[in-house]
Parts: C-alpha cells; sequence; structure tokens
C-alpha cells in the first residue's frame, strides 16, 4: 500500500526555498501537517485539488517532516528547507 501512495504522491521540489508542491490524485478529505526537527507543528491545513501549493518561507531551514492524512490511509515524506 505505501509504494501504491508513493507513486500517486509527488512532493517537489526538494530542496525548497519558499513553496512546495504536493501532487495528489486523492484530493477528498486530504489533510497535511508539517513538523520540525523537534516534532513540533509548524503547519496544517487541508489539500482541496490535485495540485495544491504550500507557502513555507516563513519555516525555519532544514528538515522538515510532512504527513499526508487520507480517509484510510497515511504518509510521511522527508522536506528540505533551504
Amino acid at each position: 500500500n505505501d509504494n501504491y501512495l508513493n507513486d500517486r504522491i509527488k512532493i517537489y521540489p526538494i530542496p525548497s526555498i519558499d513553496k512546495i508542491i504536493i501532487d495528489c490524485s486523492e484530493t477528498q478529505n486530504l489533510y497535511y501537517i508539517i513538523y520540525n526537527c523537534l516534532g513540533e507543528i509548524v503547519l496544517q491545513g487541508e489539500l482541496a485539488k490535485v495540485s495544491n501549493e504550500i507557502d513555507i518561507s516563513s519555516l525555519t531551514s532544514g528538515l522538515l517532516i510532512i504527513r499526508l492524512t487520507g480517509v484510510d490511509w497515511t504518509v510521511q515524506k522527508k522536506i528540505i528547507k533551504k
């Protein structure tokens, strides 16, 4: 199931300076949470389109984790912010 979701969810560019794009064909009840390296939530919201742009310019540079949650699945991916 993870490989199936990883193939259907694209996050780019990595590394990123000011925004990330999330392409996902799953668009119903899709939410994201971005955590910093301390595990603190720094950004969260809902993804309502196939291609979504998230502004991360205000976040601190370094490694971030994004968790995407659908109706019956969750995927985590790493993001690097410059």
